[in-house]
């Protein structure tokens, strides 16, 4: 009979990381599931291992740790990145590692007043991109790849906000809408199937709902949290003898937080349908239950 044992990783080391959570370099880290973009919105990573009796152990890892630098750009900042994909659960397993560097930066800004409240209101146009050396354990396979997104932000008092939390109730409830676009380039060069060697350029788009309820008591720290988000992406130019086409991932999830300090803890459950190529994530639809963390 199977035993399932959903991670302790956070808890494991939260006396170490919570002593260290008032210093600089453990303000400037970030802990998500992919660092793909910079939005505010929380994608938190996730961990689940199970181990059989008389079976080997099956992983599943979405891990992402950027170290930021704040004082390079003066409209942004710019991070270091390591990324780790890892799912033995599912039909067709996935395993990749990614390394690089990445930027966030405005490019575009207009401040305004807004007539219903004392403060301003920003409306922004972000720039986000990335270059990563990235590894795909199944494929056996090496590339660069680099990432280029524009986001349009809005945040004020009044109104629905993109890429921002818009609050209702005195603060209890918010909704999160993003929207990304641009561009995703990925050069295959050294790779056991010599047939996937090749330069790859993906138009694509990210496009995320959140909504998420919070407790007064506790300094509005969310309590349940939903959220749909969706990525399609085309490879309009491939010299690779494999063709993709049209690709997407659709994930629809829900978490239960049950801790927030030093880092956000939360037990969640997410349906997901779709493929990233980039990550080594074949088309596949599946389930999963899983401790997440979130920094």
């Amino acid at each position: 009979m199977k035993k399932l044992y959903i991670t302790l990783l956070a808890i494991t080391f939260g006396s170490e990381l919570y002593a260290q959570s008032d210093s600089k370099f453990w303000q400037n880290i970030q802990i998500s599931e992919s660092l793909e973009t910079a939005e505010k919105k929380e994608k938190p990573a996730q961990f689940m291992v199970t181990f059989p009796k008389n079976m080997p152990s099956s992983w599943l890892i979405n891990l992402g740790v950027a170290y930021k630098f704040d004082d390079i750009f003066k409209y942004g900042v710019s991070k270091a990145l390591i990324e780790y994909h890892k799912n033995t659960l599912t039909d067709k397993e996935q395993n990749n590692f990614q390394v690089g560097y990445g930027i966030t930066n405005k490019i575009l800004s207009i401040s305004e007043a807004d007539p219903f409240s004392e403060f301003d209101s920003e409306k922004s146009i972000y720039i986000d991109a990335d270059l990563k050396y990235v590894y795909d354990g199944v494929a056996i396979k090496n590339s660069f790849a680099s990432t280029v997104l524009f986001s349009y932000y809005k945040d004020g008092t009044h109104g629905t906000n993109i890429n921002s939390f818009s609050w209702y109730n005195k603060h209890r409830q918010g909704i999160f809408l993003s929207f990304y676009g641009g561009l995703q380039s990925q050069g295959i060069f050294n790779a056991k199937d010599k047939d996937s060697k090749g330069l790859i350029i993906r138009p694509l788009y990210i496009v995320g709902l959140q909504y998420q309820i919070t407790s007064k008591s506790d300094n509005y720290n969310p309590i349940v949290r939903l959220t749909l988000d969706y990525t399609g992406r085309v490879d309009a130019i491939n010299t690779s003898e494999y063709k993709e086409d049209y690709t997407h991932l659709f994930k629809a999830g829900a978490d239960i937080f049950i801790a927030y300090e030093p880092v956000k803890v939360s037990i969640g459950g997410s349906f997901n349908y779709g493929s990233d190529p980039l990550k080594g994530l074949e088309k596949q639809q599946f389930w999963l239950l899983s401790l997440n963390i979130s920094k």
